[in-house]
């Protein structure tokens, strides 16, 4: 969605959700929506689409509809207006509208921001939520299952309350797809031998260490190959939805430093190699050669 298109949907947009919710709910829809726009820009997702499908997803909130349970159906119903009423037809928009209460299984990158952003906006407190807001910043899968378990765990407290099945389905396919440290490792040392690393090795220490399961060490020919190992790995590893929780020595590649949380990735030109003998260092630890 282009900035023009956003702009023309905001115009009708605005005054529609002013007038149909209560302040409190539209401030929150504000916040709601500056946050999805971050996390979409965060996440390379197009910002437009995230931006409206927040403005949009509260909308029936106070719709009244005989016997049905508007706290879990305002988000289908609102989906619903949101084609009727201002020509949506995007089938994510409208997905991450009507999921954005309970989530489910197979949830896309947009539906997966809309979730957190309606669930840890600035104006939320309840417990646990600065510790979802912090793992979002980097993991959306794991923010996604940490919110989810603090609803079910929030849920199953109050006898009585519903829980919708939804959210368990999409905890569990969030659990069973997120990937291992192991795996994510693996991963990343066979797509640096496939980009013509050199000496690409595993070290396991999950033993000795507190921050991390195992540094991916490689050796790059020159500056500029360490650099296409770089974008190797990130051409990977976005599609799956795993970014680096920070990149260092990008502008002085001769130790790339990429950090994947439970994963280190050193990119090194092989004179930095030789020189901070990472091998050495955890020579206590196992070490797998790739290549």
């Amino acid at each position: 969605m282009d900035y023009t298109e956003c702009e023309r949907l905001k115009e009708q947009i605005m005054p529609y959700i002013e007038e149909h919710l209560k302040p409190s709910r539209f401030e929150h829809t504000l916040n709601v929506a500056e946050l999805a726009r971050t996390m979409a820009l965060r996440f390379g997702e197009d910002e437009n689409k995230a931006e409206i499908a927040a403005l949009l997803h509260d909308m029936a909130k106070y719709e009244k509809r005989p016997g049905v349970n508007m706290d879990f159906a305002h988000g289908k119903i609102g989906a619903e207006l949101s084609a009727e009423l201002f020509g949506i037809d995007d089938e994510d928009i409208l997905n991450a509208i009507a999921n954005h209460t309970t989530g489910r299984a197979g949830m896309s990158k947009l539906e997966k921001i809309i979730f957190l952003a309606d669930a840890i906006e600035p104006g939320r407190n309840y417990p646990r939520v600065d510790e979802i807001r912090k793992i979002a910043e980097t993991d959306l899968d794991r923010a996604c299952i940490l919110s989810l378990e603090r609803t079910i765990e929030h849920v199953r407290e109050h006898e009585g309350w519903y829980l919708h099945p939804d959210s368990l389905e999409a905890k569990q396919y969030l659990e069973e797809h997120l990937m291992e440290s192991k795996e994510l490792a693996e991963l990343i040392a066979k797509t640096l031998n496939d980009k013509k690393g050199i000496d690409v090795a595993l070290i396991d220490i999950a033993e000795r260490s507190s921050f991390a399961d195992y540094f991916v060490l490689v050796s790059a020919g020159n500056e500029r190959h360490a650099q296409a190992l770089r974008d190797a790995v990130e051409d990977v590893l976005e599609p799956l939805e795993i970014f680096p929780k920070n990149v260092e020595g990008k502008n002085k590649p001769t130790w790339i430093l990429m950090d994947y949380r439970d994963v280190i990735v050193n990119i090194m030109t092989q004179d930095a190699r030789e020189k901070y003998s990472l091998e050495k260092i955890w020579g206590d630890c196992e070490i797998i050669l790739c290549n």
